[in-house]
């Protein structure tokens, strides 16, 4: 390499190190922004919306008349508002009604925890409030102790067995969550952190989101990245459908990569939150809906997100969306794995936009929003190789045929255009968009394959 082309990609290494500084920054303004302005007063579930955990339950009503502050229903979370964010579930209901001057009269039902060590019960009793004094009670070495607080119209308290104590926070039934905002807000934007354990949850989320998808993505792409293309391991080389990527090829395949999975963290941040609003069904048991169901909801997610990505990638090879939302992902002639998601800030914004939309439309577990995630991952570094690894038969087999093979993506980057598909070959033979030569290419790489193992 000459001195001048090393100057060059030094140079243009040097932009793109200051513009990913400049994406993170963006990231770090976003998130806290996400946090910020997602709405803060949702409505907390009625008590009907929660099951009873015993038959002799007295109350029924979303919502008793308050004659003072401690009167009514309230609904709560073991964890507090943060473990309703994860968990989407309220566990606990309390009736308080007054009888006299001095004297309540509160029912309660839990529904238990075993993280926490609490069984499900339900018990009722009258209870002495002297002014001053918390509303509290004992019931079988359990002790409850709450005091309303002015400031968040909540019960705040605690539940004490022997020397454990879990805080417990309660929501008037039918109201409203509260969210304390910090004294440092910026005009109508609301930039600022809230003290609250609603805030603390969103954070965690985005901080973890994003940990998790930068290790699975560097776990996923490095390591073959450098054992293909570093390594140059000799058995390997008959498999590589082109030449070897250009120097320096790795710095914005791998900068624009971790772009992305800053936005895909962001959005996946919201994402949980749209299912602790109820807005998504992501259920939490496999057993609520079934084995077959479970199964069924991932085989349509992978055909709905491969539909989805034919019509977008599609779509991106149009006119100005090309060069404003897909041209950083083309920067690659002959890609390697690090170019997995290599995309440009929008382009990751419509990418990671499918987990919402096909959750939305499908009632889903966790566990299949999480194999969607990776199946896209390895796929996409599978299919970013550069390295044919789909045996000779796969364009005949009735199994294989359907498959979208490295030779078929690779060809999309080489030329520029045609072969759009992620998982499966057949919305580009329906819609005509298959390279007419793209059998005739698979074969020559499957005949250099063969001839050298001959």
């Amino acid at each position: 390499m000459s001195i001048q082309s090393s100057f060059v990609d030094g140079h243009a290494s040097l932009q793109f190190l200051i513009r990913y500084i400049f994406y993170v920054a963006l990231y770090l303004v976003f998130a806290v922004m996400l946090v910020t302005q997602l709405p803060s007063d949702r409505a907390i579930l009625s008590a009907s919306a929660l099951p009873s955990a015993s038959e002799a339950v007295s109350f029924s009503p979303a919502n008793l008349p308050a004659q003072s502050s401690y009167e009514g229903l309230w609904v709560g979370a073991w964890g507090g508002e943060a473990a309703a964010f994860f968990e989407k579930n309220i566990d606990m209901k309390l009736a308080v009604t007054k009888v006299s001057a001095e004297t309540y009269r509160v029912a309660m039902t839990l529904l238990g925890n075993e993280q926490y060590g609490i069984p499900p019960s339900h018990f009722e009793r009258e209870v002495i409030l002297l002014e001053g004094e918390p509303l509290s009670w004992v019931i079988e070495a359990q002790q409850y102790s709450f005091r309303f607080d002015e400031s968040t119209g909540m019960l705040l308290g605690h539940y004490r067995v022997k020397e454990k104590v879990n805080e417990v926070a309660l929501y008037r039934a039918g109201g409203r969550a509260y969210r304390a905002q910090s004294e440092f807000p910026l005009g109508p934007w609301r930039i600022g952190f809230y003290d609250d354990p609603f805030a603390d949850a969103l954070f965690f989320s985005v901080w973890l989101d994003g940990l998790i998808e930068s290790a699975l993505y560097l776990l996923v792409a490095v390591p073959p990245f450098w054992f293909l293309n570093r390594g140059r391991k000799r058995g390997f080389l008959k498999r590589q459908i082109q030449g070897p990527p250009r120097a320096k090829q790795w710095v914005h395949e791998l900068g624009y990569s971790l772009t992305s999975v800053l936005i895909f963290s962001l959005v996946g941040t919201y994402l949980t939150y749209l299912a602790y609003a109820g807005v998504l069904e992501l259920y939490p048991n496999i057993a609520d809906r079934g084995v077959l169901y479970w199964l069924f909801s991932l085989v349509l997610g992978l055909i709905l997100h491969d539909t989805y990505f034919y019509w977008a990638h599609r779509l991106m090879h149009v006119g100005v969306f090309y060069k404003t939302f897909h041209h950083a992902h083309h920067l690659s002639k002959a890609p390697t794995t690090l170019a997995s998601y290599a995309f440009g800030p929008v382009e990751a914004l419509v990418q990671a936009a499918f987990i919402p939309l096909v959750a939305w439309l499908v009632p889903m577990h966790f566990s299949v929003v999480v194999l969607l995630f990776v199946a896209n991952l390895v796929r996409s570094a599978v299919g970013h190789s550069g390295f044919e690894v789909f045996p000779r038969n796969t364009l005949t087999s009735p199994w294989l045929k359907w498959n979208a093979t490295v030779t078929h993506h690779d060809m999309h980057h080489e030329y520029g255009q045609g072969n759009y598909a992620l998982y499966f070959s057949w919305w580009d033979k329906w819609m005509g968009t298959e390279h007419a030569n793209y059998a005739r290419s698979f074969y020559a790489v499957r005949d250099k394959i063969e001839k050298k193992q001959r």
